[in-house]
């Protein structure tokens, strides 16, 4: 067991260090795969001994979970960019297939990432929290969002948090499961059209 006191960087260069072991980690975490991967290849690929590796993480989960922590805000922050520019219901018009086609590229630039925490956020309860908690983030931020255009929205909440997992699931459709009998250039005009109707029902 790993004894050594965890420290919070405080000084430029050792807060480069630790976002190294992030990035470096998650990398290997979405190559490799999270149970196939160990702090001693991290600490190797970073260029580092594993003694300066538990200086900051306790374990390799740690190291992983502030990586997915990490994504999660890089997503969030592009989305709310888009999201900053929509001021109306009739905006949806133009903002749901630009939103969609970012959302697909994100998935497709990041395939191995996106695969690794669905496989852990189903496995691993602390994975699990942190991908409920981006889903919440994302739909408290639209809801506010939308009670203020045009009247408000009823049930909003709801509608968001089905929304969000239509175009979930047609990404990863897209993305990791290729359907050959399916027909996405029908699949990407129907789900705008599909969430435009439901957010205004």
């Amino acid at each position: 067991m790993n004894k050594t006191k965890i420290t919070e960087p405080k000084q430029a260069r050792s807060i480069e260090k630790k976002n190294k072991i992030i990035e470096t980690g998650f990398q290997l975490f979405c190559e490799k795969g999270y149970y196939h991967t160990n702090t001693a290849e991290i600490a190797a690929a970073a260029g580092m001994s594993t003694g300066i590796i538990y200086r900051y993480f306790p374990n390799k989960k740690a190291i992983f979970s502030e990586a997915v922590k990490r994504y999660s805000e890089q997503i969030q922050n592009g989305i709310y960019e888009q999201l900053s520019s929509f001021s109306s219901l009739t905006d949806l018009d133009h903002y749901l297939p630009a939103l969609i086609d970012s959302l697909v590229d994100m998935h497709a630039r990041f395939e191995k990432a996106h695969r690794e925490i669905e496989t852990m956020s189903n496995s691993d309860a602390e994975i699990s929290a942190i991908v409920v908690d981006f889903e919440e983030n994302l739909t408290n931020r639209f809801a506010d969002a939308f009670e203020q255009m045009d009247g408000g929205v009823a049930y909003i909440k709801e509608k968001i948090h089905l929304v969000f997992h239509m175009i979930e699931d047609f990404c990863h459709e897209v993305v990791f499961h290729h359907h050959h009998e399916l027909d996405y250039a029908a699949m990407k005009k129907l789900l705008p059209e599909s969430i435009r109707y439901l957010i205004r029902l």
